[in-house]
């Protein structure tokens, strides 16, 4: 009888525990991707651009918040459900989420079964017009990636003059504010294997 009751004692709190876990693992993420658009051809081909996004990745598992796109089934994020922040930099300029035409339904950040797909971003109007009026960042079908679109006048209603490609999850590259940091580092670095090898050159 102890026997019994001291193993369900045990199986209740492994249950527990389980659970614990389970609910621990199913917490949503503050998350944030880095993305870098390469001109492949036109306008300023060979030119790559930086930008990136963070989102609340809740609205991916929690139907209360949940949008589904009706025309693909894709999952959702926008400034609605849990787009935070978006800066895209481009030609020396800062564009955000605010800067998307269809603010604030888009820009969109579309996942297929929970991955990410594509940024879906429109700007229409450039601080500096020149020598691309509007841009869009969308997932092109046809490639199946997401791709960079530059026009000379309003998107999809002018002449492309600029295309790019868009890759996700790249290395954020560095600030302004980190980079005495970074080359302190290097020099350290540098310093040690100088120290290292004049440490080699001694004992020889």
């Amino acid at each position: 009888m102890v026997n019994k009751v001291f193993m369900s004692a045990i199986a209740g709190a492994a249950l527990t525990a389980a659970a614990v876990m389970t609910s621990s693992s199913a917490q949503a993420a503050i998350i944030t991707n880095h993305f870098r658009v390469d001109v492949t051809s036109g306008l300023l081909e060979d030119q790559s651009f930086f930008g990136h996004f963070t989102y609340n990745d809740a609205a991916l598992s929690d139907p209360t918040i949940q949008i589904i796109d009706p025309n693909t089934g894709n999952q959702i994020i926008n400034s609605s459900n849990g787009l935070i922040d978006l800066s895209f930099n481009f030609l020396n300029n800062t564009y955000t989420q605010a800067s998307d035409s269809g603010f604030p339904d888009f820009p969109t950040i579309n996942f297929v079964g929970g991955s990410l797909q594509s940024l879906d971003y429109i700007v229409e109007s450039l601080l500096n017009p020149e020598p691309i009026r509007s841009f869009v960042i969308t997932f092109d079908p046809f490639i199946q990636g997401s791709v960079f679109v530059g026009f000379d006048g309003v998107p999809f209603g002018s002449q492309v003059v600029s295309f790019g490609t868009v890759t996700y999850g790249v290395q954020p590259i560095p600030t302004p504010a980190l980079l005495p940091g970074l080359i302190g580092l290097s020099v350290g670095v540098l310093r040690k294997r100088r120290a290292a090898d004049q440490a080699v050159s001694l004992d020889s």
